[in-house]
């Protein structure tokens, strides 16, 4: 349960920055050449090297960010391709545009491993950072923040020296970083755009059958099956990030007691890999609270309602053969891989948030 609880604490901590940026929606991307092409675009962190578009014809096809200039989103959200160096290799990303002018401009990336805040100067691109250090001492551990971003700025901004103040003041959070560009831009600005306009959720039904392989860690005896049917809830529809709740009816065969459960799951998820047509996720079953009928107990526990923490983590694949339906098949248990094939779980879900294309 331990490992469940860190791994839970972990992907609830990045979720909340990650996002896949662009799942169908319309757009119209300018290329380099000159050319717009327009239709229903996805772009998706894990192949960062292309956007696919769907004409209005139905036909799709991936362009490279190579040869793409920027890409308007008719929500008016901006993006702009960027050659990033991380490590020892350079790719080009798409990042948010948050300001643009021809003094400095700010972009944002929601992509994990290059996440962060960036500023546009001179046909320079520079990331803001902020890292952390970690000094050991002979009885705790001591942390400091580097404030790298602080010198950057000071940099880029030397040319306001009543800004230095403002600068020393400016925390690590976009509101503040956005306060201080615009001043700094003193109204020269040709792009603006609120980052926190509220975003589209979405929400999905889902009905699933499951086999079980334990219960709170003992081995079931006998073939335990479980059917569910509940929703999927999508704080932004580009998140990778998502609430579930289902209504469960099991049954459970355990050394001592045999019993059945009528209970509601409550479930978070969290999409490591995203593509187009399949995702990846870590599944994790946070509490259940439902009423139990033992058909046979040796331990003298009465039928009623339970609360039972689980915090139990498995993994799934998600495939979307379409923009509405789409077919998983999930790991129950990360921890008990050893039980396979009595550990698995198979359903079916529908979307019913808006689409314009696939």
């Amino acid at each position: 349960m331990k490992k469940s609880f860190f791994a839970l604490i972990f992907f609830l901590a990045i979720s909340s920055v990650t996002v896949a940026q662009i799942v169908h929606e319309e757009g119209s991307i300018k290329m380099l050449s000159g050319e717009s092409l327009n239709g229903v675009l996805d772009y998706s962190d894990d192949i960062s090297y292309n956007i696919f578009l769907t004409d209005s014809t139905g036909i799709g096809r991936p362009v490279p960010l190579v040869k793409i200039s920027y890409v308007m989103m008719e929500d008016g959200s901006k993006f702009v391709p960027f050659k990033i160096k991380f490590r020892s290799d350079s790719s080009f990303v798409l990042l948010k545009a948050i300001i643009e002018s021809d003094k400095i401009s700010l972009y944002t990336s929601e992509i994990t491993v290059y996440g962060g805040f960036f500023v546009y100067k001179d046909n320079k691109l520079f990331k803001l950072e902020n890292s952390l250090k970690v000094f050991k001492g002979d009885k705790r551990n001591y942390n400091n923040w580097g404030n790298e971003y602080i010198g950057i700025l000071h940099i880029l901004m030397e040319d306001r020296p009543d800004l230095s103040q403002k600068i020393n003041k400016t925390r690590f959070l976009l509101k503040d970083i956005i306060k201080l560009i615009l001043k700094y831009d003193q109204g020269l600005v040709s792009y603006y755009r609120d980052p926190w306009i509220k975003k589209e959720s979405n929400w999905l039904a889902f009905g699933r059958f499951s086999n079980y392989s334990l219960f709170l860690g003992v081995p079931n005896i006998k073939p335990s099956l479980g059917y569910s049917v509940g929703f999927q809830l999508y704080g932004q529809k580009n998140s990778r990030s998502s609430i579930k709740v289902d209504f469960n009816y099991s049954e459970f065969y355990q050394p001592d007691d045999d019993f059945q459960f009528f209970n509601t799951e409550f479930w978070f998820q969290f999409e490591f890999v995203r593509l187009r047509k399949y995702i990846f996720y870590l599944n994790t079953n946070i509490i259940n609270i439902g009423y139990v009928r033992f058909l046979r107990s040796e331990n003298d526990i009465k039928d009623g309602i339970y609360i039972v923490p689980r915090l139990s983590s498995g993994l799934g694949i998600e495939y979307r053969p379409n923009s509405r339906f789409s077919m998983f098949a999930e790991l129950n248990n990360l921890f008990a891989i050893r039980y396979i094939p009595t550990n698995f779980s198979f359903g079916f879900k529908y979307d019913f948030g808006s689409v314009k294309g696939w």
